[in-house]
């Protein structure tokens, strides 16, 4: 097709048109055809349905264990089996949230390093788990007197039979979870129906021997059985033939832990909590038909949540890979529904029929609360979806609210538990409350991590941080306000210049960290090229705590700070008593200008161009071209001192690759309206006319992607123009090398990086002739500068290049020798000299002695 894919989307294209030639012709592939082709399940797939199938099994012998135990067993013997199953639930909180963090912490380092990674880590928490088995057993049997007497059991004996599941469950759970985050499926079938199974049989067996009061003894005596069936599977992995890596992220993830603690306890306290409180609160026959009505209702949880079992390992290493994983929630959400629904009809609308069939007469007298309590179960499983999705996407707010949901349960149960009806009225309007809920912070999902960002910045004010700890031996502590850093979604050149330039730094000895927003999907704080990466708050937030975190925290730990303003500045001048430098990459009065609306933007416009010049007039200002500097001057900066300008490396390499057949074009930046990609578009439409076989490749993610694909829609480009997304070096040097005009249309920039790297690949480039832009490009040299904000002239200039091969050639020399002027190295060098300066006449004014970093000279 001529389209500038990257090599995925490449191999995407070709398959498709592979099989659907095929298929037309009436061809039929072989299996291992079928299988390389990808159009057939895939074994994740087919496992993945074997699983659910088992699923389906095993809450069937579930089913068949209390359905059996609830029509041969008297109220008051079904009461313990619901006691023991309820405790059992209740103590595998911690249990359960062990292997889920294992499972998420497993799946993540195996999306992110490969499975060598997620070993060692597994092979760690399984170490550890013996220890806390033994601690907890012995805990568990110390309390079993005092247990006894407050559920009024009469003996201790059911608690001391139940110690073996927390002896086993620890290193059970952490096996399950690390064979869930390897999706091996199959075997987790296996285990999934041989558990519940052997509980069935055990109970038929201790009923025909007529021990009905040992029924309950059926659950700890599966749960042994099926941790050592696990114990094998495991065995038998041949892990030797993964070679452990460094461990880059081994720690054990303790805020993930709490969430799913804090959601595994919410859990229990929906679904088992309140028949523990029936026992405790009514009479035994009273508590025994709670615990059948409640059974059944958990009957329809069950039956939703065949699906949701997949959502923690995948969703978990799509985050480790950095894919998106909303058709993961699409996909379990859909399922859950349908699930979920037939059975609220079979036991709620008709549950008058269908109870008694299944649990016998004495179901009879439960049969009016079946249908509140059954669609509350719907909402509940719903809701469940929501939890355990953003859970394994560390958003923590759905665990605190199922946590206050299932308090404020206990409480009015307390309050109110004169009979069967409260308790089943209660229960219902909290699960249907905790679906409204879920869905409200759903629809807020983005303030919703902002805001848990910024409440884990304030709590970090508070405790000991590794963060901001610069070397003792480093030859400057510097420390750079920056909005985004490199992996900001909304990072640009901006970003890609600060960051390289202070790369150089560390390597040549200098300690440099960087202070940013957050944007909701990184970590508060990470290393990248030996830079110190500190993530506080967001877009509107940022400036705030890079004040607060620099007076509580950084104060007296660095010997100068950098601050870069995204239009608007740190306002560094008001708190900072050490030498200042501000770096500003570009003047953003026109952006706000077309892009603000009122109030932000007369805010924006006022804080950059009369706050700034008037607090920053006594601070040293840098910037990276001409243009930025005169504009910089026009709003009253630089009066007392020069404004010094650093022009920005490229590190890019030329890539061994010829031109495309067909004149081939590329964008390259962040997908924003200011950027004038649209104009680009309709530039390509108009030369399309004449000029059939061009095409356009669109590189780079921003808020205008929608925007753009619907223009390309509607001028009937889709064969014309691609939209690459996010691409790697590799591929961008690829991309420039191969193409014949790179265009930049945008209506201002600081500088423009992207025509510096189109020019090393050989690339000439059509640029719109505005602030910073124009300097970066030699007019009918290394490319063609045109009007600013004009389609057709940006038709014209491409025209011009494309058309003229002799003139093309020119460009494409040029540009190579006009590339290899700039290097980061060059940029870093010129950029620490301007520092040392800076401080040398900043020392001289105070009339002190030199500090240990004055005689530190690049």
């Amino acid at each position: 097709h001529g389209l500038h894919l990257n090599k995925k989307e490449k191999e995407e294209v070709i398959v498709e048109e592979i099989i659907e030639v095929a298929k037309k012709s009436g061809f039929v592939f072989p299996a291992r055809i079928r299988k390389r082709l990808g159009f057939d399940l895939s074994k994740e797939h087919l496992a993945g349905i074997v699983f659910v199938f088992a699923a389906a099994v095993g809450s069937f012998f579930n089913f068949a264990y209390n359905a059996y135990l609830g029509r041969v067993l008297t109220f008051e013997d079904f009461a313990l089996v619901g006691f023991i199953s309820g405790i059992f639930s209740f103590v595998t909180i911690i249990i359960s949230s062990y292997g889920s963090t294992v499972g998420y912490k497993t799946g993540h380092l195996i999306g992110r390093f490969g499975e060598g990674e997620a070993i060692t880590f597994w092979r760690k928490m399984r170490s550890k788990s013996l220890l806390i088995s033994l601690v907890s057993t012995v805990l568990w049997l110390t309390l079993t007197p005092i247990l006894a007497n407050f559920f009024h059991l009469g003996s201790v004996i059911p608690l001391v039979l139940f110690a073996p599941i927390l002896f086993v469950g620890f290193i059970y759970s952490a096996d399950k979870g690390f064979l869930s985050s390897r999706l091996s499926f199959i075997t987790l079938a296996i285990i999934v129906i041989f558990e519940p199974l052997l509980k069935f049989a055990f109970s038929l067996l201790l009923v025909t021997l007529g021990l009905d009061n040992l029924a309950y003894t059926a659950v700890p005596i599966s749960t042994v059985y099926a941790f050592l069936l696990c114990w094998l599977f495991v065995a038998g992995i041949k892990l030797k033939r993964h070679k452990a890596q460094a461990n880059h992220e081994s720690a054990f993830p303790k805020r993930f832990f709490t969430a799913a603690l804090a959601s595994s306890l919410s859990t229990v306290i929906f679904l088992n909590l309140d028949v523990i409180l029936a026992k405790h609160f009514l009479t035994s026959a009273e508590a025994g038909a709670y615990a059948l009505t409640a059974l059944i209702a958990k009957m329809v949880f069950f039956i939703g949540s065949f699906a949701s079992f997949f959502i923690i390992p995948l969703v978990s290493r799509n985050e480790g890979a950095n894919r998106d994983s909303k058709k993961v929630l699409n996909f379990t959400l859909l399922a859950t529904i349908i699930l979920t629904i037939p059975a609220f009809v079979a036991l709620g609308i008709f549950g008058k029929t269908t109870a008694p069939f299944l649990f016998g007469e004495k179901a009879l007298s439960v049969v009016p609360y079946l249908l509140p309590v059954t669609f509350a179960m719907v909402c509940f499983s719903i809701a469940r979806v929501f939890s355990d999705y953003y859970l394994a996407k560390g958003y923590y707010s759905f665990s605190a609210v199922a946590v206050i949901l299932g308090i404020l349960q206990i409480i009015l149960l307390d309050l109110t538990h004169s009979g069967v009806g409260p308790f089943v009225y209660i229960m219902s309007a909290i699960w249907m409350v905790y679906l409204a809920l879920v869905l409200l912070l759903h629809a807020f999902s983005w303030n919703v991590k902002l805001i848990e960002n910024n409440l884990a910045d304030f709590f970090g004010l508070f405790t000991k941080i590794r963060e901001g700890t610069p070397r003792r031996d480093a030859k400057l502590r510097i420390l750079i306000f920056n909005w985004y850093d490199v992996k900001h979604v909304w990072a640009g050149g901006a970003e890609i210049n600060t960051h390289n330039i202070a790369k150089v730094w560390v390597k040549q000895g200098y300690d440099v960290t960087m202070f940013t927003g957050n944007d909701a999907h990184s970590s508060r704080y990470e290393i990248i090229d030996g830079i110190q990466v500190i993530r506080r708050g967001g877009l509107y937030t940022v400036a705030l705590w890079g004040m607060i975190y620099y007076l509580l925290k950084f104060r007296d730990k660095y010997d100068v700070v950098i601050d870069i303003p995204k239009g608007v500045p740190f306002f560094t001048p008001l708190y900072v008593q050490k030498p200042i430098l501000c770096l500003i990459h570009q003047v953003h009065q026109e952006m706000f200008r077309k892009e603000l609306k009122f109030p932000s933007k007369q805010l924006s416009m006022f804080l950059e161009g009369t706050a700034m010049p008037l607090l920053y007039r006594n601070v040293g200002i840098l910037t990276i071209s001409p243009s930025a500097k005169s504009s910089i001057e026009e709003m009253g900066m630089g009066r007392k001192e020069p404004i010094q300008i650093v022009y920005p490396g490229v590190g890019i390499k030329k890539a061994k690759i010829a031109k495309t057949h067909f004149p081939s074009v590329t964008y390259l930046g962040r997908l924003r309206p200011y950027k004038n990609v649209d104009l680009l578009i309709k530039a390509v439409a108009i030369l399309h006319k004449n000029m059939p076989s061009i095409k356009l490749v669109i590189a780079g993610t921003g808020e205008d992607a929608p925007r753009l694909k619907k223009i390309v829609s509607d001028l009937k480009l889709d064969s014309v123009v691609a939209f690459a997304g996010k691409i790697t070096e590799e591929e961008k040097a690829e991309l420039f090398t191969e193409s014949w005009v790179a265009v930049q249309p945008s209506m201002v920039e600081g500088w423009g990086i992207t025509n510096i790297e189109a020019n090393i690949c050989g690339t000439p480039v059509v640029v719109a002739n505005s602030d910073g832009l124009r300097d970066s490009v030699l007019h009918n040299k290394t490319g063609v500068l045109v009007k600013a904000g004009n389609a057709q002239a940006l038709a014209d200039g491409i025209s011009k290049i494309v058309e003229d091969k002799k003139f093309r050639q020119s460009l494409e020399k040029n540009a190579i020798e006009w590339g290899a002027k700039f290097s980061w190295d060059d940029s870093a060098s010129k950029f620490m000299n301007i520092i040392n300066q800076h401080l040398e006449k900043k020392l001289k004014v105070a009339d002190v002695s030199a500090p240990t970093f004055a005689s530190s000279k690049n």
